[in-house]
């Protein structure tokens, strides 16, 4: 199958501007991608539609002790592997400067955690407290509710806690990020891509933090920019992630986006967390596209510190969005999220930047 890319003059691809003909790229970039067994090779999918952004490109913290001037690099996934089989652990000691490295998503057990992410049980512990959460506001982006599923978290369990055996697709994300940051079940593909580079479980990525994943998605809908986690990763990036705790996102020094993000949780929203999974009647997957998972449904011991993305793998386009969000003033999370349901109320406030 041939895929036709835009070029500019030096045959660097060009990203459409148009959103039905990204969603098009899009397709027929996971067809090419398509192995005979149906399953997708994401590195063919991710050379093929990223191609300016692989994800050798995104350059990471490790123990790495050559010259400044090699980027650590990791490769997060393979032909043939998925998040929801069974993969090779690799731990920091074994990444390479400027080679390319698998890197593990399996899930680990509990007690690879801290004892603060141990601690908590969840309060949605039966039907009626869930359907209470449910009905104060939508969690779906198909639309159509009755496509995903919020189940109740039996004694026990916590949010680290491995999936059950045989329950193929299924994870926790906290309530309290999907009431106060209106995210949505599946997932954006940016979304996902985000959880995957860092090789962590929704519920991994500390609360908070999904502010920045969703004001930088808003605002770039908003300018009708394509959200990419390669310009993501140039503002915001990821430390401290060894200590077994939630990973926090921030800002790169100089690259803030936004002003200090100060959230409304109360302190229980570790408590928040639920069990999302698709209905049995649904057509669409919580946790897949084209029948792989594109995300560690369980945490993982070895999230990744993600110090940076090369400038200089950026294709014009992406350099230009860089550019343009560089020179803007820092917009307000809070007010991105209260403006998105209204374009025009959302159209005007940028206008002031």
């Amino acid at each position: 199958m041939v895929v036709v890319r835009e070029c500019d003059e030096k045959g660097r691809e060009l990203s459409p501007s148009d959103p039905l003909d990204r969603q098009k790229l899009r397709l027929q970039c996971l067809k090419h991608a398509a192995r005979k067994n149906g399953l997708i090779d994401w590195e063919v999918y991710d050379s093929t539609y990223f191609s300016h952004m692989n994800f050798s490109d995104i350059s990471s913290e490790s123990d790495c002790s050559e010259s400044d001037d090699i980027d650590c690099v990791l490769i997060y996934s393979t032909p043939g592997d998925s998040f929801g089989k069974e993969i090779v652990d690799i731990s920091s000691s074994n990444m390479v400067c400027g080679k390319s490295v698998q890197r593990a998503c399996q899930e680990s057990d509990t007690e690879c955690f801290s004892d603060d992410v141990q601690r908590y049980e969840s309060t949605y512990n039966d039907q009626a407290k869930v359907n209470f959460f449910r009905s104060k506001l939508l969690v779906s982006s198909t639309k159509r509710e009755k496509d995903i599923v919020l189940a109740p978290c039996p004694a026990g369990e916590k949010v680290c806690t491995m999936r059950p055996k045989g329950v193929k697709e299924v994870f926790h994300m906290y309530g309290a990020a999907l009431e106060e940051f209106g995210v949505k079940i599946p997932f954006t593909l940016f979304e996902m891509d985000v959880l995957r580079l860092l090789n962590v479980a929704p519920t991994q990525i500390h609360p908070n933090s999904w502010a920045f994943i969703r004001g930088f998605e808003i605002l770039c809908d908003a300018l009708d920019m394509i959200p990419s986690a390669g310009v993501f990763f140039h503002f915001y990036g990821t430390k401290g992630v060894d200590k077994g705790s939630w990973v926090p996102i921030s800002a790169h020094p100089g690259k803030q986006l936004f002003p200090p993000f100060a959230s409304n949780f109360k302190r229980d929203w570790k408590k928040s967390f639920l069990r999302v999974q698709a209905s049995k009647d649904s057509s669409v997957s919580v946790t897949s596209v084209a029948g792989e998972v594109r995300f560690p449904l369980g945490w993982t011991a070895n999230p990744s510190a993600v110090s940076g993305y090369n400038y200089k793998k950026m294709t014009p386009y992406e350099q230009d969005v860089v550019g343009f969000l560089d020179r803007m003033l820092h917009t307000d999370i809070r007010k991105l999220l209260n403006k998105e349901a209204d374009s025009e109320d959302l159209e005007l406030y940028l206008r002031e930047f």
